[in-house]
């Protein structure tokens, strides 16, 4: 095993384990993977002995699907699933035919007990992540989260003090919301205001459970290199 797919592993197993830890994964949980790639939580899952709940990933790649599909499907006959949608994104899919504010993730409402979004919204513009919030917020059962990753522009980054480090970081500013790093390609690596986020996930019927900051931006105390966050949808009775 070279050094890259020991990486790959390793980050599936990380995010299961917090998914157990933040978000009440158990072993018969379902499971929707928001920009499933090369089925790298698909992966983990297989691996963990307990895991014999259901699984849903989708990406804007149909050859990341189809490869999911061919390799990983099997291993969960029936309980594994993949899905492409052509959504429209600049960066990894200019020529996609939907618009994300008219994609409907592909499960039933209230399907999912855990919803997994990891380094999606750092490549998505403002109003494509309210509309995943919304549909993030659809999927989930009520009492249940989400585990999302973004570049958060926290009120330590917004200080007058770190001015310099974060337009080193982050060189260009998208209004009061954004900043982003690579002018040729905004989607590379774009921040959002802690905020406009937690606004925005609100609006969508989720709550902000629990923050953990990332080392992206040379915090000491960063856990993974992205910004993690659960996402809870309330209960009714709350």
């Amino acid at each position: 095993m070279n050094e890259s797919d020991a990486r790959f592993l390793g980050i599936g197993d990380e995010v299961v384990g917090d998914l157990r830890a933040l978000c009440a994964l158990e072993g018969d949980s379902q499971v929707l993977d928001v920009g499933c790639g090369y089925g790298r939580l698909a992966h983990a899952l297989i691996r963990w002995a307990s895991f014999h709940g259901s699984y849903i990933g989708f990406d804007v790649l149909k050859r990341h699907v189809d490869w999911c599909t061919e390799h990983l499907a099997p291993a969960r006959p029936g309980r594994m699933r993949f899905h492409h949608v052509n959504v429209e994104n600049q960066r990894y899919n200019p020529e996609g035919d939907v618009p994300a504010s008219e994609l409907t993730f592909p499960v039933a409402e209230e399907w999912a007990e855990v919803v997994v979004a990891v380094s999606v919204f750092t490549h998505l513009p403002a109003v494509d992540v309210s509309a995943y919030l919304r549909q993030i917020s659809r999927a989930l059962r009520p009492g249940r989260s989400a585990y999302v990753t973004f570049f958060l522009l926290d009120e330590e980054l917004r200080s007058k003090s770190n001015t310099a480090r974060l337009d080193r970081l982050l060189p260009h500013k998208l209004g009061q919301t954004a900043r982003y790093r690579d002018s040729s390609d905004p989607l590379h690596m774009i921040a959002y205001d802690d905020r406009w986020l937690e606004a925005e996930a609100h609006a969508a019927g989720l709550v902000p459970q629990v923050t953990l900051p990332g080392t992206w931006s040379g915090r000491s105390d960063g856990v993974r290199y992205q910004d993690t966050l659960v996402l809870g949808r309330p209960s009714r009775r709350d």
